[in-house]
């Protein structure tokens, strides 16, 4: 991989990188040659670092630790079960948002099933 001014995190799958001036993103690094970015925009490097374990934890990364209130949860939980109804069961089984939403409630061990 070339360097592209990644930098690395305690979480293997993920870095992140200045993409311009008040703009921090993290990035999926899990395939070297086409690293993609992730997530929300950052303002600063520091909003960035805080908010990384939690990104880590909903992105399904080993070791990571989520602090996201159980209320948060309870929210994604209700949203997955209107987006189960209202999306094609196709679409529902492949989008990279519900993946994400999956990943944030088991590792908050509320496993989410597709019915």
């Amino acid at each position: 991989m070339e360097d592209i001014g990644i930098r690395a995190t305690r979480f293997e799958e993920l870095g992140y990188r200045q993409d311009g001036p008040n703009l921090w993103r993290i990035y999926d690094i899990m395939d070297p040659d086409s690293p993609g970015a992730v997530g929300p925009h950052y303002k600063t490097k520091a909003e960035l670092l805080a908010d990384l374990e939690d990104y880590a934890a909903g992105f399904g990364c080993a070791g990571a630790t989520s602090t996201i209130s159980p209320r948060v949860v309870e929210v994604v939980k209700g949203l997955m079960e209107i987006a189960e109804t209202a999306m094609p069961d196709t679409y529902f089984q492949t989008d990279s948002r519900v993946e994400a939403a999956r990943k944030l409630l088991a590792g908050r061990g509320k496993s989410h099933e597709v019915r």
